[in-house]
């Protein structure tokens, strides 16, 4: 098993592949509002079931932590009103064709940020987010990923003003970390 925690994603591989078993089709597009859903998995313990909903939106990471779900940069968020039950998470979001758009991980119930009332919204992991990191973890058995080791702030005209720079834009270098590349190449 490969896991990535930070977009809670693992490759698992079975040792033995259960005889006449296919795997399923990856869908290479985005999926589009109103277009039907279904969820695998097996909530609260119970064996197989499936759920049917419809797609509300496609979100980006900066939608979804403004309602308090991170995980991370760079994830395309399928919002849908499948039903997804503990059990349920981990398991696939299809869509019409049988290929599987998302990885189903979460549903938001109660306040939300904005202080409005959710009941089971549920969000899946898109395909576009999910293959590329599955693809690492199965060539590197971890996500490789380029850094700098450099904290920085886009510079604004009030953040300019605030800190009395001469100019007001591009980027501030707030800090470093110990020993990477930025700190090594003599960022500042």
């Amino acid at each position: 098993m490969a896991l990535f925690p930070d977009k809670d994603l693992a490759v698992l591989r079975p040792k033995e592949p259960r005889e006449g078993a296919r795997p399923l089709v990856l869908a290479e597009k985005l999926p589009r509002k109103g277009e039907l859903t279904f969820a695998l998995g097996a909530p609260e313990g119970l064996s197989f079931s499936m759920t049917d909903g419809k797609v509300s939106a496609v979100r980006n990471s900066d939608d979804m932590r403004k309602m308090g779900i991170d995980f991370g940069k760079d994830v395309t968020w399928i919002q849908s009103t499948t039903a997804i039950s503990p059990g349920n998470s981990g398991g696939p979001l299809l869509n019409l064709r049988g290929e599987v758009i998302g990885i189903n991980t979460a549903i938001i119930r109660g306040r939300l940020s904005g202080g409005q009332e959710a009941d089971g919204i549920g969000f899946a992991i898109s395909m576009r987010t999910a293959i590329p990191v599955s693809r690492q973890l199965i060539e590197n058995g971890r996500m490789v990923r380029p850094r700098m080791g450099v904290s920085i702030a886009d510079v604004t005209p009030i953040l300019a003003a605030e800190r009395d720079l001469a100019v007001d834009e591009g980027v501030l270098v707030l800090g470093l970390v110990a020993g990477a590349p930025a700190e090594r190449a003599g960022i500042e």
